[in-house]
């Protein structure tokens, strides 16, 4: 792993080791051979002031001695911060040439960045769904916060359901309702406030008063439930709803170390197909390259609970990729 924050100090170094270089010292000699006419002469002068014919002709020649001087040296002296730079330009770009850039492209130097750029990092998110017989679902997530920068003062959540049940719409009802604790964490209290809340979406914030400073580690959690056909329950259902397999997905919205989600599902629903999936969020484009880490660092898993009376699948992913949906997908297994 290529360390970025000593990047600098290397090249910071380069520049004082160029100083010690051949063309380095080569050009300082050649200021002082440069300059050795002119000294000569001011020398003398101060030695031996009367060796000219007149102090006329001796105030003419310290006079030209000193302009002769000036942009002698200056000229030297871009000479060398010249030798100099072009030496420290060749060192800089082999160390770079040597680096392994494939380091820069990890999914954890991906995280350490942005997390500078947005000010803000997730430690952990934990988020745990369960669904019941009749398609209802209930959620719990628990989060794992810190800032990075000053003044970080709310975040802003978003659910969506893209298929809500008729009974939903006609009503206008809430799909999801949202039971969040607003509580005190040491100094800094917590709140709630819910923005928009639709048959099909729901976004709220969490809301810190006074605002986080840098180091400010804060854990918090919420709930969410839905109502009985929130998920379909048959295949005559899915395809209904236009769809070829009912899933759970969530979006990467902050730079995030470790994402943990799992759905549940009871017995008598028997997922199908039970797999995981990664698309470019906006849109249901996989992707590939994510898809084949979680395969191969097997950070899907699924079976059932250790008490034998539910089916699970489970994501757990170190450091998940900013911007991207990661979803636990299945077909339900009654076919009408």
């Amino acid at each position: 792993m290529v360390d970025l924050a000593s990047l600098n100090k290397e090249i910071k170094e380069v520049f004082r080791q160029s100083l010690k270089s051949f063309w380095a010292q080569f050009a300082i000699v050649c200021s002082i051979l440069g300059g050795l006419p002119t000294i000569t002469v001011i020398i003398r002068y101060i030695i031996k002031p009367n060796f000219l014919i007149s102090p006329e002709s001796q105030e003419l020649l310290w006079r030209g001695a000193f302009f002769l001087a000036l942009p002698t040296y200056f000229g030297l002296f871009f000479i060398l911060l010249g030798s100099v730079s072009f030496y420290a330009h060749l060192s800089v770009k082999k160390k770079i040439d040597n680096l392994d850039l494939d380091d820069l492209k990890t999914n954890k130097s991906l995280f350490q960045l942005e997390s500078e750029f947005y000010g803000v990092k997730y430690n952990l998110q934990n988020i745990k769904l369960s669904m019941e017989e009749d398609g209802a679902c209930s959620k719990k997530c628990s989060f794992d916060f810190e800032s990075v920068t000053e003044d970080v003062n709310s975040l802003e959540y978003y659910a969506r359901t893209p298929t809500v049940p008729e009974s939903i719409t006609k009503n206008n009802n809430a799909c999801h309702i949202l039971q969040a604790e607003e509580r005190q964490k040491g100094p800094v209290r917590i709140l709630v406030k819910e923005i928009k809340s639709t048959p099909y979406e729901c976004r709220w914030a969490i809301k810190f008063v006074p605002g986080l400073r840098p180091g400010n580690n804060i854990e918090y959690n919420y709930e969410q439930t839905s109502p009985r056909g929130t998920f379909a329950l048959t295949i005559d259902d899915l395809k209904r709803r236009d769809l070829q397999f009912d899933f759970y997905s969530h979006e990467i919205v902050y730079p995030t170390k470790l994402l943990q989600t799992s759905v549940y599902f009871p017995l008598e629903f028997n997922p199908i197909d039970l797999t995981y999936d990664v698309w470019i969020a906006g849109g249901r484009v996989r992707h590939d390259r994510e898809f084949i880490r979680i395969r191969e660092q097997n950070f899907f898993d699924y079976g059932m609970t250790e008490d034998k009376d539910r089916v699970f699948g489970k994501l757990e992913i170190d450091f998940p990729l900013h911007g991207c949906k990661y979803l636990i997908r299945w077909r339900p297994f009654v076919e009408a």
